[in-house]
């Protein structure tokens, strides 16, 4: 008995032959007309039961056969040899030779349609007549392999990295355990690029990169990074190591700037105090005729250097320093020039104090005094008091002008 193999007109790529005994031509087909209906069935599918049709005609001796049969069929990693990803057992019915079965893979045969070739092996099993294996193997086609996308946690590329798509709506770029809770996790390296924008020519533009710990938005060209996001909460624009919670390097232009930790605009400048004293905020400080740029803390009454009073005494903090680093403008101790600061006083020396008296250096170190003297007070007023003090020393409210 002679049995002929004929080909589905969709697979003409699998090669006719003629084998003896009990033997049919089967091709892979998708379950419709066309591969892209396999994906939405196997969808309606549950996971554990999804399959692909395989699909032929089986004759004998020339005739189209007919009744029950048994097929054992395996998927195989090569053509000939290698290894079984998957096997299983179908029973069906011939009718008029034509041979239609589902090949339920399970979930260890859905892990094997990862891009690698696989080969079908078809067994026959027919009452009356002797178990038939057909060859060659048939190569799987397209269709089994959209399983994998529709069923696997991830998808590779052709370098082996990886999307991972996570059961609970979790996606990873670059790991396959994504943070728990978080909708989207990427991994990179430790420095170097995460994410890398480029216009509609596909010039490179933006980077998205760690720079150390730091997260950066940098431009293309440019060593300087545009924005970073220090690991400590600082913000860096024009700069790579900010220090502060906002560090810009060049101009800033806005409308309105609003200041809410600080209520005095202070100038830095590096003060010295005579020996066994120390710089304390609230003293009142005058020009060093001695050093440029310098200043020291105030010991004359009138004194025409009068220059401010160092800033934060009693919580009130600068809300504005200007300096130039690196330069003569520069220093360490900040001196309110406008604003309201408090500042030490000595009422014995010039009179009580009352809202609204003007105030001058005194010759009690680093304390002001009422300007009771007018013929001496021009050039060497401080500010105007905001507070009282009867007596003794202390500190009162001033609201710094120099006059």
């Amino acid at each position: 008995m002679k049995i002929a193999r004929s080909l589905s007109p969709v697979s003409k790529s699998l090669k006719s032959r003629h084998v003896t005994g009990f033997a049919g031509v089967v091709a892979l087909l998708s379950a419709v007309a066309g591969m892209a209906m396999l994906p939405s069935l196997a969808a309606a599918q549950p996971s554990a039961a999804r399959t692909f049709t395989y699909q032929g005609k089986l004759t004998s001796e020339g005739s189209p056969v007919d009744g029950a049969v048994t097929i054992n069929y395996r998927v195989y990693s090569a053509l000939v040899g290698g290894t079984v990803a998957a096997s299983g057992s179908v029973n069906t019915t011939v009718v008029d030779g034509l041979l239609t079965f589902e090949v339920p893979l399970g979930a260890l045969g859905q892990t094997q349609f990862t891009g690698s070739d696989r080969f079908l092996e078809i067994e026959v099993v027919r009452s009356g007549f002797p178990t038939q294996v057909l060859t060659p193997r048939q190569p799987l086609r397209p269709a089994p392999y959209s399983l994998f996308a529709l069923n696997n946690a991830f998808t590779l590329d052709t370098a082996g990295n990886g999307i991972f798509n996570v059961p609970n709506g979790e996606v990873g770029i670059g790991t396959s355990t994504p943070f728990n809770g978080r909708p989207v996790t990427i991994q990179g390296r430790s420095t170097g690029d995460l994410i890398q924008l480029r216009d509609s020519f596909g010039v490179d533009r933006w980077h998205l990169n760690f720079n150390g710990p730091n997260l950066s938005f940098t431009e293309s060209g440019v060593a300087d990074n545009r924005l970073v996001l220090g690991a400590g909460g600082n913000i860096g624009i024009g700069t790579n190591a900010p220090a502060a919670r906002l560090d810009v390097i060049g101009r800033v232009r806005c409308e309105s700037l609003q200041i809410t930790g600080g209520s005095d605009i202070a100038e830095p400048y590096n003060v010295e105090a005579p020996d066994g004293a120390t710089v304390q905020t609230g003293m009142v400080v005058v020009i060093d005729s001695k050093k440029v740029g310098s200043l020291k803390v105030g010991n004359k009454a009138y004194d025409r250097a009068v220059a401010g009073i160092v800033s934060g005494a009693n919580g009130i903090n600068p809300g504005l320093t200007l300096t130039q680093t690196g330069s003569i403008a520069s220093g360490e101790v900040p001196i309110a020039k406008v604003g309201r600061v408090w500042c030490f006083v000595d009422a014995d020396a010039g009179g009580a104090i009352e809202p609204g008296d003007l105030l001058t250096t005194s010759e009690t170190l680093g304390h002001a005094m009422k300007a009771s003297d007018a013929s001496k007070s021009n050039g060497a007023i401080l500010g105007k008091a905001m507070s009282r003090l009867e007596k003794g020393k202390g500190m009162v409210l001033v609201l710094v002008g120099l006059q």
